[in-house]
């Protein structure tokens, strides 16, 4: 019976102490195939571990992000970490709604009921293609603006001061 008991304690013990919380220390490696990240935990126990994300998620957190520590199968050697940010979050958050970013810098994507919204600017690369309409409510800058395919509606350039009407991919006025 004592024998039973005691491997129960090993086991309750192995389970308690293999979820932690801790904080990213001085030193990250983004570099290879699994980001590896120094952590401090336990005040004074400092370790490099794995960072782990949700697929098609990357990250490099800062110096002092908190993290939970997972020891896989119960082995401290075989730690990752998971960062979070509960303090930096993105707070009211309607029901359903949901919402990536980073914490640091303050830029998001939220997805809603009604749309995506993205707070910050954007940079981009490639072309776009869309077959919805396109609204700005700003300057469209270092533009060159088209209309082929059989497009009908207007445009505005010289930063508003001309709207240019097109009518199956025609041209037919600017005012």
């Amino acid at each position: 019976m004592l024998a039973v008991k005691q491997k129960l304690k090993e086991v309750c013990s192995r389970i308690k102490n293999s979820i932690k919380r801790a904080k990213t220390s001085n030193a990250t490696d983004d570099s290879g195939v699994r980001p590896l990240v120094q952590v401090k935990y336990f005040v004074r126990k400092i370790k490099t571990t794995q960072l782990l994300f949700p697929f098609g998620m990357s990250a490099n957190p800062k110096t002092g992000t908190e993290v939970v520590l997972f020891n896989i199968m119960g082995q401290e050697e075989n730690t990752v970490a998971i960062p979070y940010a509960t303090i930096k979050r993105l707070a009211n958050l309607l029901p359903g709604e949901t919402a990536f970013g980073s914490p640091d810098f303050g830029n998001f994507i939220k997805f809603t009921e009604t749309g995506i919204v993205i707070n910050d600017d954007i940079s981009q690369t490639g072309d776009i293609t869309s077959s919805g309409d396109i609204t700005s409510s700003g300057e469209v800058a270092g533009a060159t603006l088209s209309a082929g395919n059989g497009f009908s509606g207007s445009f505005t350039v010289n930063a508003g001061a001309n709207t240019a009407t097109v009518v199956d991919g025609i041209i037919v006025s600017v005012t």
